[in-house]
């Protein structure tokens, strides 16, 4: 297997077992020399440590492979992964908190420390279409 797999794999270990709550899947797309790697809750992002520790990931991958191409998706992706070589965190983990949005009242609704809801049963729910174009 390629060696910036097996790198990928590794450190994105490291990441999950350092940021307790963070959902990680990880897709190589050989046409494209692509790896694509998802974090989710998008809660991390406000999260100085864990931004700093994504960032040095980055550098270091672009450093030991500057051929390839590396991308992190967010929450809400245009891109999806569709065949993970790794997922950390959505074997064990509990959803902490259920978001919803209220139409009626145009606002977020947060419900939290909802016990012994599976995340990859639950997955997110959303009341609306998105209509989000990739340009």
């Amino acid at each position: 297997m390629k060696e910036s797999i097996e790198f990928l794999k590794s450190e994105l270990e490291k990441l999950s077992n350092k940021f307790e709550d963070a959902l990680i899947r990880y897709e190589y797309i050989e046409k494209t020399n692509l790896h694509l790697i998802e974090v989710k809750p998008y809660d991390l992002y406000d999260n100085i440590e864990y931004l700093e520790a994504e960032e040095k990931l980055e550098k270091d991958f672009e450093d030991k492979f500057p051929n390839e191409r590396f991308l992190y998706l967010g929450e809400f992706p245009l891109f999806e992964i569709n065949e993970a070589i790794v997922e950390f965190g959505y074997e064990s983990k509990i959803v902490r908190r259920i978001i919803d949005f209220d139409w009626f009242n145009n606002s977020i609704i947060n419900y939290p420390n909802k016990q012994n809801i599976n995340y990859k049963e639950v997955g997110y729910y959303t009341s609306e279409n998105n209509y989000t174009l990739a340009a």
